[in-house]
């Protein structure tokens, strides 16, 4: 995911029925968002089929899929990130390695040992050989949802033939013929998206 200047919220991620990030999303055709449950159960016990959000109504009722793309990432923002004492008022990721009463803020998080180190503590993996290979990134939260499990490194691309979230590894070994594209850059353009489709909505209710 991305680092902790997220371009997104799991507001982002809520479904506008029950408020809670999503599960099993799915999208309608006027181009919004819901659960896959809180849709379903909307339309079955209502008269019409309609969007909950717009009003829009659908003379057949629409066929669902979950967008796993979507679920994903929604899923991140549904773990729950590690407690992380507070430092003079801000949230420092702290060192892994500096015992129970720690107060040291870590200056690099490693992908591979899914640690993170202060200055003392990180100084191994610039002299030992064999840690010098580890992939070190400014330090972040969540280390494990991070990383690629097959080739433990960073996702940070999107590709849009199979909806899936890949690191550079998997990028170039089995997607080289695939559109592909950052994930900030996804994110962002999914967001210009809804906000321009919520534009659209809003016209037409102020002409109605």
């Amino acid at each position: 995911m991305a680092s902790a200047s997220r371009l997104v919220t799991d507001k982002d991620f809520q479904c506008s029925t029950c408020h809670c990030v999503f599960t099993d999303p799915v999208a309608i055709p006027c181009g919004h968002n819901f659960c896959l449950n809180c849709i379903t159960t909307h339309w079955d016990t209502n008269r019409l089929c309609s969007c909950p959000f717009c009003n829009k109504t659908f003379t057949d009722r629409p066929l669902l899929c979950v967008n796993n793309l979507i679920a994903s990432v929604a899923e991140k923002f549904r773990e729950p990130l590690p407690q992380q004492p507070v430092i003079s008022g801000a949230g420092y990721i702290l060192c892994n390695l500096c015992g129970a009463n720690n107060t040291t803020p870590a200056i690099k998080s490693c992908l591979m040992c899914l640690l993170s180190y202060c200055a003392t503590h990180h100084e191994p993996h610039q002299s030992t050989p064999a840690l010098m290979r580890h992939r070190l990134i400014q330090p972040v939260e969540d280390l494990e949802g991070r990383i690629c499990k097959i080739h433990h490194q960073r996702l940070d691309y999107v590709c849009s033939n199979d909806q899936n979230i890949l690191c550079y590894e998997c990028l170039d070994r089995d997607h080289k013929n695939h559109n592909t594209v950052k994930l900030e850059v996804w994110m962002k353009t999914k967001l210009d998206q809804l906000k321009d489709s919520q534009e659209k909505v809003d016209e037409l209710i102020r002409q109605r």
